[in-house]
């Protein structure tokens, strides 16, 4: 999709608007349940978050959204695109593009402390063998950074 681009597993860190944690609100489906509705709600969701804050920061347009995905969040990133394709349309962040950037699982034994990529959805520690383990990282859901063209004076 030309409106959103995947990149791997390279957390960065980004200047611009300050966004944090995204809190996902349920929404409810109409009709039956298709296979993109998770990322459909997520994209809506992040659609909400990113006009709030383009709205606080007297943002006219959005051009761009960074955010961060972690793996075990089991979000397909062509489906996400797709979904914010849609949920864009008509707002401030009509045309803007998503980036998203996979953030890769991370795991730590509690019992033996050895750390590792788990495997979705074994959690088993592949040193010891056991299944207490504390997740570092892959459950982020992190809104980093929305570019855009300021309001002009006057007109807000």
């Amino acid at each position: 999709m030309s409106g959103c681009t995947a990149l791997g597993a390279t957390p960065a860190l980004f200047a611009g608007v300050q966004c944090g944690r995204l809190k996902l609100h349920r929404l409810q489906a109409r009709g039956p349940r298709k296979e993109t509705m998770h990322e459909m709600s997520i994209a809506a969701a992040v659609a909400e978050q990113v006009l709030a804050v383009a709205k606080e920061n007297n943002l006219a347009k959005v051009t761009q959204v960074r955010l961060q995905v972690g793996e075990l969040r089991l979000i397909v990133p062509e489906a996400l695109c797709a979904a914010w394709e849609a949920v864009r349309e008509g707002t401030a962040a009509a045309g803007a593009r998503l980036e998203i950037t996979e953030v890769p699982a991370k795991a730590r034994c509690r019992k033996c402390g050895h750390e590792y990529h788990p495997e979705w959805p074994v959690f088993l520690c592949p040193a010891c063998e056991q299944a207490s383990v504390e997740v570092l990282a892959g459950e982020e859901l992190v809104l980093e950074e929305i570019s855009g063209e300021a309001e002009e004076a006057g007109s807000g």
